[in-house]
């Protein structure tokens, strides 16, 4: 594929049931770290974007929580709102819902800044002072291999343009999305850093998609 655009992130938030006493970050990180692998965690399984946040997040917190997957995100919030886990590290329009009304408390976002649709939650890199922890599930257009360039740069001028109306705008951050337009050799670079990052987290976690 030839890369075209990188449109939006949806940035993860870190989750927990109302009956963990962790109220932030680092108090999550110093509970996990008073009992370890007694804290659990979900996941849409093996190799999910939740299972890898975590794993990272593990990684640089050195904290062993244990890891619980599960067929998919929905059954998982379910748990976690049960009790039956503590925590859990999921794309934010999956949960907003349950965070305003009391269900989920919400402790960081993944992203390098807050979202403005939660303009109260800090960062994960700022509370648990993790600098250049970020993490996120993002989108963009690719096209066939060897697709002339001028296509390549019409689509993505194109594609830009649109992503600045307001209406595009405000419909994305109502997800809990954030508009991150790039440039097709900016998104080829992202995409290549991004293999790097992940490569290193799944040899190290010694995860085994399913």
């Amino acid at each position: 594929f030839a890369p075209v655009a990188w449109v939006a992130r949806v940035p993860n938030v870190l989750v927990v049931n109302p009956n963990v006493p962790a109220k932030n970050v680092q108090e999550l990180v110093a509970l996990a770290k008073s009992k370890p692998g007694q804290l659990s965690y979900g996941s849409g399984g093996n190799g999910s974007a939740a299972n890898l946040a975590t794993e990272y997040f593990k990684m640089q917190t050195e904290t062993a929580i244990l890891h619980i997957p599960y067929r998919g995100t929905a059954p998982a919030v379910t748990d976690l709102m049960g009790g039956q886990i503590q925590m859990l590290f999921t794309g934010a329009p999956a949960v907003m819902g349950q965070v305003k009304n009391g269900q989920l408390r919400a402790l960081a976002v993944s992203s390098p800044k807050r979202l403005e649709a939660l303009p109260d939650l800090p960062t994960v890199a700022e509370s648990a002072n993790l600098p250049g922890y970020e993490v996120g599930t993002w989108f963009g257009f690719v096209a066939p291999a060897k697709t002339p360039d001028a296509v390549i740069q019409k689509l993505s001028s194109d594609i830009a343009e649109i992503l600045k109306s307001p209406d595009v705008k405000a419909k994305f951050e109502g997800l809990g999305m954030e508009i991150a337009p790039q440039t097709p050799a900016q998104f080829d670079a992202f995409v290549a850093a991004e293999r790097t990052k992940w490569a290193r987290v799944i040899q190290q976690a010694g995860i085994t998609p399913q």
